[in-house]
């Protein structure tokens, strides 16, 4: 299943830091290894996206109420690494932004990790 990077299409309204502006200038280029969204939230929402853009990972998070939408708000939480194990191991250590996640979306990061570390071993 091909994942989508949905956030990461131009926001008129905001001002972009240099690495997120490469990655919205390169979005057709960008491999989403995994998606979660905590939809037990009732009027907030909590997004973690990770991806990759040229051999550099990242992990991508959006948090907050419904008044904003995730692609006014998301950020980089971790990258660029060129080693996907150092996200893994800011996600286990519970070092990133955000609520908390439930187990069954740490475990979807996980497995998207897992995926992108087999697909560079070839």
């Amino acid at each position: 299943m091909e994942l989508e990077c949905h956030w990461l299409e131009p926001y008129q309204h905001r001002d972009y830091e240099p690495v997120e502006q490469m990655l919205v200038d390169e979005r057709e280029r960008v491999k989403v290894w995994a998606y979660v969204q905590d939809a037990d939230r009732s009027y907030e929402f909590d997004e973690k996206m990770l991806v990759e853009l040229d051999a550099q990972f990242y992990l991508l998070g959006a948090a907050g109420c419904s008044c904003p939408s995730p692609n006014e708000v998301w950020g980089i939480e971790f990258g660029p690494v060129a080693d996907p194990f150092e996200i893994m191991d800011g996600l286990l250590a519970g070092e990133y932004k955000g609520f908390t996640l439930p187990g069954w979306a740490l475990g979807e990061l996980l497995h998207g990790i897992s995926l992108a570390i087999v697909a560079r071993q070839g």
